[in-house]
């Protein structure tokens, strides 16, 4: 009995003791307390590993540090094998005693500043066979005994189940700060929905997303926030995730921020809880911004934000004897208490019971009546009074013998068994009453040694208490964590001080290549960093590892395939409690697809600047090119048409034809030329493309086809399509050279995912495909980049202008088309070209005849460009016009409010300082609605004929024109609009 006394003292004055301490404190205590037990000024306690090859020196006692030893060798790892005669006790599992230390011919000598032994005791801590630990004391002043031996093995035995408790109570704190730290690192909007209160926890990253300091914890407010035309299919989809249909749950929509605006996030989750009837009771999941992908199209950002950690270790053990304490289910740890309590104490009756929530009643636990009849129902809650609410409010076991006799009697419930004697303990937690143990109908009186023991056991018994809550707090963060790290997508790594690697997570293995068990211990930047980037990330390794978070990075790793792959780094210092740095936590992004968008809207954006020069040139040269070809004709006209003069002036039309070609390709480039587009037909366009091509390529250049038929029309202006081809067969035509092949080839073939070239994006759909080949001299790797930019051009001065790919670029652009090369030196050269097809029907149009002629109605010319007023001007006297001139269309708007019958035609030029052709017209309009006017223009960013009719203008005219074009809408719009005199 004295001996079980000793083991509950001992275990209870450890147990308290441990509450409030670390690790480290609770040995130094123990080792404190065993050296006055053994007389002993030294004492020091290892831990033994798994596969009994190694020892970790743990702690030292108080007295072994202050007045012996002076090496600082705490956490120290020793090779049993290599260790001295202080582990004989590990090779053969009992307490060894060595009285005479300097004697033994097996010793290896102590370090420098170790305390020097005369004589130890060290002690084994078995389980399950193998040495988990050794207890050790030394230089007692007289001989150790087997006594000392037995007395220190039970006080390591009993010591042992709670140093081990507090040891993984401890990892699972550094475990637990580990995923915090993620959490923070890791930048995504994370959310935990109570699907039956239909309450929603948000992380601040989501609130951080949607620019808000708080969100509102209700589902009602994230689906109100949905954009309208996403709300339906969000639904659904989330719908069938709660019925079970789907193992996750993921969909991109918009959100509206606090500012109102909208931005993309795409939202991942899944169904971690269900009740009895498999009704969904739990959901989490992350929030990703996916915004500026979906808005530029041409950054794709994996919010990802996706996390994953280190699965906690958790053994929720926080127990006072391996009997007692065996299980982490608290009702059946305290129905073993009971049971035991009742053996010692030879009570018949009792129960155990806790505090309710509101903390005015006991829930009962369990009712035990001893084999007699109690009909009293065990879940009605008991108020607390009586002799009971003694015991809550002091805090200390009470009893009473003659309890049929006592006042409280009268509270018992009708149907409770008759009580002869009664004794209540309280269970504390942190001297909180949370609960009571109750007993009753011991044959005898219950004694004051009743009343220890069952004070000890109601000790106990909170404990598990507590020990049970904690097991289940941490399960459900462990099951919080575990369906986080499923669903988010992002790269995480743990690295120790020295940067080899501790952990990496799936998502990393199936991105690397590698599985953990290959690389783990590895140094990272050897393993997965390039070379010639290894020493460069390795410096900014080190400030990260002294405790500076940091966001940003941009590296690349190496997979097992020698793939390369950017990462953008968030780092951040792993820390223990004490401020020391562990190593470093890494969560990684994958940015091949953004850095990818990047180039290509670098690329477009240079197009784009080019085609806004390339117009504005256009603009200035059609307004001279205009007065030329004005001048030639009317100069035509009067001369001989085979005279030296007239050859001459045809020459300079010829001429000028040209350059209104060429700025007709400037403006396609640059998207402002005019464009009729229609549902055409392509494979009529490619027989007539390749009847020119036979006609001028020499014969030596074989030109074969494969044309399949078409279905479905594109939208698409015929002209262009046509510029298309006959540029690329062109060039195809002129790196062959003198003799070779040009395979043309054109088919139908639907796109089932996005397809990207190093230019363009297409969406899935149906498309039109033009294949143009050639066997020539092939385009330069260096060159490629530049092939479509405007007078970028590989032939020889006065060969051509450059603008042949830069125009297909153009054409393409503005038809939603894509284009793909392939070129290799000397192999020839392939261009693929995409067309979308369209459900539109396809008109063949017929060309109207038009008859041109002159007349004598009264016209009104505005142009700021006087040269190519004059010859305007010219032009249409001869055709037997009135014409009145303005280069000022204030003056012209003056001129026509003081006489607005005047005039029965306006023609005006759109670009002119003041006024605007439009808004010219919009006024006169206002003074007289039905003006006939005529709009030119050589270039216009924010006008054309569409824009022009909606103003009210009744034709729009695209400088330079030839007089027969001009004269001939001039009388189409005096027919059709003018007055009748």
């Amino acid at each position: 009995m004295e001996a079980n006394q000793s083991f509950l003292q001992t275990r209870l004055l450890l147990i308290e003791y441990a509450l409030g301490h670390s690790l480290d404190e609770l040995l130094v205590f123990a080792l404190d307390h065993i050296c006055d037990i053994a007389a002993s000024p030294i004492g020091f306690y290892h831990f033994v590993s798994d596969d009994q090859k190694s020892l970790t020196l743990q702690q030292w006692s108080t007295r072994t540090l202050k007045e012996f030893c002076h090496t600082d060798a705490k956490g120290m790892h020793y090779p049993v094998a290599d260790a001295g005669v202080w582990v004989d006790c590990v090779h053969q599992k009992k307490p060894v005693i060595h009285n005479n230390y300097e004697l033994l011919p097996h010793r290896k000598g102590l370090p420098a500043g170790h305390a020097k032994l005369v004589r130890e005791l060290v002690v084994p801590v078995m389980r399950r066979d193998k040495v988990v630990a050794i207890l050790g004391v030394g230089n007692k002043a007289t001989d150790y005994t087997p006594d000392d031996a037995r007395a220190i093995s039970f006080f390591a035995d009993v010591a042992w189940e709670i140093v081990r408790t507090k040891r993984v109570e401890e990892e699972q704190k550094q475990t637990e700060r580990k995923y915090r730290l993620a959490m923070e690192a890791a930048q995504e909007g994370l959310w935990d929905w109570d699907i039956e209160h239909s309450s929603v926890y948000y992380s601040p990253g989501w609130a951080a997303i949607l620019g808000e300091t708080e969100v509102p914890a209700l589902f009602k407010s994230w689906e109100d926030r949905i954009h309208p035309d996403d709300r339906k299919t969000t639904r659904k989809t989330l719908q069938q995730h709660l019925d079970g249909k789907t193992e996750f749950w993921r969909y991109e929509h918009r959100l509206r921020m606090k500012d109102g605006s909208w931005k993309w996030v795409v939202v991942r989750g899944r169904i971690v809880e269900r009740d009895m009837q498999d009704r969904p009771k739990r959901m989490i999941g992350t929030m990703i911004d996916i915004s500026a992908k979906k808005q530029a199209e041409v950054e794709k950002e994996q919010v990802l934000k996706k996390l994953e950690m280190r699965q906690r270790e958790q053994d929720a053990l926080l127990l006072a004897s391996r009997e007692v304490l065996g299980s982490t289910d608290f009702s059946g740890t305290a129905r073993k208490i009971f049971d035991m309590v009742c053996e010692l104490t030879g009570a018949t009756s009792g129960y155990i019971a806790l505090l309710n929530e509101k903390g005015d009643n006991n829930d009962v636990l369990f009712l035990e009546s001893g084999g007699r009849p109690c009909s009293v129902d065990p879940a009605l809650p008991m108020p607390i009074r009586g002799l009971r609410s003694i015991a809550y409010e002091t805090g200390q076991v009470v009893f009473e013998n003659n309890f049929t006799e006592c006042e409280w009697n009268h509270l018992l419930p009708k149907g409770h068994v008759v009580l002869r004697n009664v004794l209540f303990a309280p269970l504390k937690n942190k001297n909180i009453v949370v609960g009571v143990l109750g007993l009753a109908n011991k044959a005898g009186d219950f004694s004051e040694n009743d009343k220890r023991v069952v004070d000890a056991f109601a000790s106990l018994a909170a404990i598990a208490l507590q020990s049970s809550r904690n097991v289940q707090e941490l399960k459900k963060e462990r099951d919080f964590s575990e369906s986080i790290i499923e669903t988010a997508q992002a790269v995480i790594i743990v690295l120790d001080t020295e940067g080899k690697i501790v952990q990496i997570n799936n998502y990393m293995e199936e991105l690397s290549g590698y599985r953990l068990s290959e690389v783990m211990g590895k140094d990272w930047f050897q393993t997965f960093l390039i070379p010639e980037n290894q020493k460069t990330t390795c410096e900014l390794f080190m400030p990260a590892i002294s405790g500076k978070s940091t966001r940003g990075n941009i590296d690349f790793i190496c997979t097992k395939d020698n793939r390369i792959i950017p990462i953008e780094w968030h780092e951040k210092p792993l820390k223990d409690e004490y401020g020391k740095t562990q190593g470093l936590l890494a969560v990684g992004i994958d940015i091949s697809e953004r850095l990818k968008l990047e180039a290509q809207l670098r690329q477009s954006d240079k197009m784009k600047a080019i085609g806004q020069l390339a117009g504005g040139i256009a603009h200035d040269f059609n307004n001279i090119l205009g007065a030329i070809i004005g001048f030639a004709e009317m100069s035509l006209d009067e001369a001989d048409p085979e005279s030296f003069i007239g050859r001459n002036l045809y020459r300079i039309l010829s001429a000028g034809d040209r350059a209104k070609n060429l700025v007709n390709q400037i403006l396609a480039f640059s998207r402002q030329h005019g464009e009729k587009k229609v549902p055409i037909f392509i494979r009529p366009i490619l027989k007539e493309v390749i009847q020119l091509l036979r006609a001028t390529l020499p014969t030596t250049i074989d030109i074969r086809h494969t044309l399949a038929g078409d279905t479905k029309p594109v939208l698409a202006d015929a002209t262009r399509i046509h510029e298309i081809v006959m540029n690329l067969c062109t060039n195809a035509a002129y790196a062959i050279g003198e003799k070779g092949v040009i395979k043309i080839t054109h088919c139908e073939k639907k796109v089932e995912s996005m397809l990207e070239s190093r230019w363009f994006i297409t969406p899935p759909g149906w498309y039109s495909v033009i294949s143009i080949k050639d066997n020539g001299i092939g385009i330069p790797v260096e060159t490629l980049p530049n092939i479509f930019e405007p007078f970028f051009t590989t032939k020889a001065v006065g060969e051509g202008t450059g603008m042949g790919l830069s125009v297909v670029f153009g054409i393409l652009e503005s038809h939603g088309g894509n284009i793909f090369v392939d070129s290799r030196p000397e192999k020839g050269s392939c261009f693929t070209v995409y067309l979308p097809k369209t459900e539109e029907r396809y008109i063949l149009e017929q060309d109207e005849e038009i008859t041109v002629q002159g007349g004598s109605e009264r016209i009104m010319l505005i142009d700021d460009e006087e040269i190519l007023m004059i010859v305007l001007k010219e032009m249409l006297e001869k055709m037997g016009y009135s014409v009145q001139t303005f280069s000022s269309s204030k003056k012209a708007l003056k001129e026509f409010v003081r006489k607005p019958d005047a005039y029965d035609l306006v023609i005006t030029d759109q670009t002119m300082p003041g006024l605007t052709g439009i808004e010219l017209a919009q006024c006169m309009l206002k003074k007289r609605k039905d003006l006939p006017i005529i709009l030119c223009t050589g270039y216009s960013r924010t006008v054309d004929e569409n824009t022009a009719r909606e103003a009210g203008i009744k034709d729009f005219v695209l400088k330079p024109v030839y007089k027969k074009d001009l004269a001939a809408q001039i009388r189409r719009v005096l027919d059709e609009f003018g007055r009748k005199h």
